[in-house]
């Protein structure tokens, strides 16, 4: 009996902490599709349903970029090679994976994307879109750029962005601004690191109602000196926001990085960490919860 009553009572106890489940959330794909089709050079056009896949590294050295998706309900599946940018070419305005407008329930992921200027972008008027588990390194204006209802970012990892006369962007979420907001987009499990640029900014969203942004860690961004400004997450007209388990830390002990901030007051803000900043930003939401500021290294 008593350990029926035990067993009742933790179950009581991570029924109220824990989050809500959505049907939508998706993780790490654990079974790779079988491919429709083989991605061998680049720059490649898909124009048809269906899963793309890598079976070698692969380099552009087109204005284009990468792939290029024009229908819906594709998967570019990189199943864990490379596409990167050639030796010598012009990365301004060149995309790794570019999904065209209206392009909807299609998915990138297992990709390693190198040296472009937007690692992936998904459309603003896309539904249920989603980049996961992909690598995103040495980029020039954003490491992944997506909108729409339902888009998520989730496992990737986003790491060396360098724009000296711009912004620089870890992940960049667009509400449809056609139609005021997006609903139901989630940002989970991303790691983005090593950011410089006249702004730099690990995590950016505009118009997203009822976003949750879940345990991602932004660290080592920097604005390019003498005038640059770093930020770890901004937020603009985003509604229902949900703030739970982040990491953020600047470079080193920054005065002028700002960790998080929020036009639209959060209503929720919970276990989430601050490092190497002097702002504490988590006490604006509506609701707050073990939340941690570190100003300095404490040793």
């Amino acid at each position: 009996m008593r350990s029926i009553i035990a067993c009742a009572s933790l179950a009581a106890i991570f029924s109220f902490n824990a989050l809500p489940a959505r049907a939508t959330d998706v993780a790490a794909t654990d079974v790779a599709p079988s491919c429709s089709a083989y991605i061998d050079t680049l720059p490649y056009t898909i124009s048809a349903p269906g899963t793309y896949c890598l079976r070698k590294d692969l380099t552009s050295s087109d204005y284009i970029g990468g792939v290029v998706v024009y229908a819906s309900d594709v998967t570019v599946d990189c199943r864990n090679r490379s596409m990167a940018v050639a030796a010598g070419t012009d990365r301004n305005g060149t995309t790794g994976v570019y999904l065209d407008m209206g392009v909807s329930r299609s998915t990138v992921q297992n990709c390693s994307l190198n040296g472009f200027d937007i690692g992936v972008r998904t459309p603003f008027d896309g539904v249920d879109n989603a980049v996961r588990n992909n690598r995103v390194n040495q980029f020039i204006s954003a490491g992944i750029q997506g909108g729409g209802d339902g888009f998520q970012a989730v496992n990737n990892r986003i790491t060396n962005g360098l724009s000296l006369y711009n912004g620089a962007t870890g992940i960049d979420v667009m509400g449809n601004f056609l139609q005021g907001s997006s609903s139901g987009q989630v940002v989970m499990n991303n790691l983005v690191a090593g950011l410089n640029g006249l702004i730099a900014t690990g995590i950016r969203v505009t118009d997203s109602e009822g976003l949750r942004v879940i345990n991602n860690h932004v660290q080592a961004v920097k604005g390019v000196a003498p005038n640059g400004a770093a930020s770890g997450m901004t937020f603009n007209r985003t509604p229902g926001l949900q703030l739970v388990n982040n990491a953020i830390s600047a470079l080193a002990p920054d005065q002028a990085f700002t960790p998080m901030q929020s036009v639209t007051q959060p209503a929720l803000c919970r276990g989430n960490s601050i490092y190497n900043s002097y702002q504490a930003s988590f006490y604006t939401c509506a609701r707050t919860l073990d939340n941690v500021n570190v100003a300095t290294p404490a040793y």
